[in-house]
């Protein structure tokens, strides 16, 4: 986990651990937009807010391309 500014940011790696999935469903659900995730240099992460509203089922929150990864 990283904190930037105050907002926890985890790898694909964390987030799948924390949910129990494949890193590779979480790459999936970025590139499918259920989820948006966010690059700095090399490393892609997802903000906390965003596993939050995934685990709710409420998905992404705001608008925009799904990541390219």
């Amino acid at each position: 986990m990283k904190d930037v500014l105050g907002i926890k940011l985890y790898t694909y790696e964390e987030v799948a651990a924390l949910l129990g999935i494949h890193p590779t469903s979480i790459t999936r659900y970025a590139k499918d937009g259920k989820i948006k995730a966010t690059t700095i240099g090399k490393v892609k992460y997802i903000p906390e807010e965003e596993i939050k509203n995934f685990v709710l089922g409420k998905g992404s929150q705001t608008e925009s391309k799904p990541e390219q990864a």
